[in-house]
């Protein structure tokens, strides 16, 4: 078990233990469609158990791997068990890759994204929190859309670094924020931004996503707004593949949805 005390001085062979794939794994999370409760996709999340960093958040790694200056080489190892899923995908599901924006261009991460021939049932989700260049990333944009891959904006309305980019990117999907999803019930103001991502995904010709439902009164407020899919606690919590979604709450959606 990692000390207090010894938690700085081990990061260092905890980060390249992990790379070298220890205690690397993945969880996924259905991605539903709310009119008609079919699972349109999987988003895969890192999860890490290592003997010695018992408990400690995939947040926490990532950061640390950051710190480090291993924070690509580490995405990599990630992309390269998550894309291991996809022989055993459910057939007509897409899966959701989450990746930095400032390490897709990195060697390391294009290899294990390159290393697909047919990346036609992957989505690429690219965090607004980060900033980036299409100078910097268009080339391995191009090279994995050139391969079938699809893109997406993650937490999208948690920034501006990457919703000025749409136009370049031409996204599949904007997934919404959980920030904003959580309590949009409530919240004139979260309704309003709702509506304004929605407004430019559909000129964009893009889908939209809500992240974080756990409740049945933002997932009707969501469809009144015109958010067609969604994940979360309220369908399914993250587990191994392939975890299927609460079919009590998605029938009650999908009757709301045709009112």
């Amino acid at each position: 078990m990692l000390t207090t005390s010894g938690y700085d001085a081990r990061w260092t062979t905890l980060l390249d233990d992990a790379i070298a794939g220890v205690g690397v794994g993945v969880h996924v999370q259905p991605v539903v469609d709310l009119t008609n409760g079919d699972v349109v996709a999987y988003e895969t999340l890192a999860r890490f158990s290592h003997e010695d960093a018992g408990g400690v958040s995939p947040d926490v790694w990532f950061r640390r791997a950051r710190s480090h200056g291993l924070a690509a080489p580490l995405q990599a190892t990630v992309l390269r068990t998550a894309l291991g899923l996809l022989p055993t995908l459910p057939e007509g599901a897409l899966l959701g890759l989450n990746v930095e924006p400032d390490t897709i261009a990195h060697p390391e991460v294009r290899a294990a994204l390159l290393d697909h021939a047919d990346l036609s049932s992957v989505v690429v989700e690219l965090t607004e929190r980060g900033s980036w260049s299409w100078e910097e990333i268009g080339t391995t944009i191009e090279e994995i859309k050139a391969r079938g891959a699809r893109t997406a904006i993650d937490d999208a309305g948690a920034g501006y670094a990457v919703i000025h980019q749409i136009a370049k990117l031409q996204p599949h999907a904007l997934k919404l924020d959980r920030v904003i999803v959580d309590g949009v019930s409530q919240d004139v103001g979260r309704q309003a931004l709702v509506s304004m991502i929605v407004g430019m995904a559909t000129r964009a010709g893009a889908n939209v996503v809500a992240e974080g439902v756990e409740h049945l009164v933002d997932a009707q407020r969501l469809i009144a707004a015109g958010v067609t899919y969604a994940q979360g606690y309220l369908f399914a919590a993250p587990g191994e593949p392939w975890p299927q979604p609460d079919t009590e709450s998605l029938r009650v959606l999908a009757a709301a949805a045709e009112q």
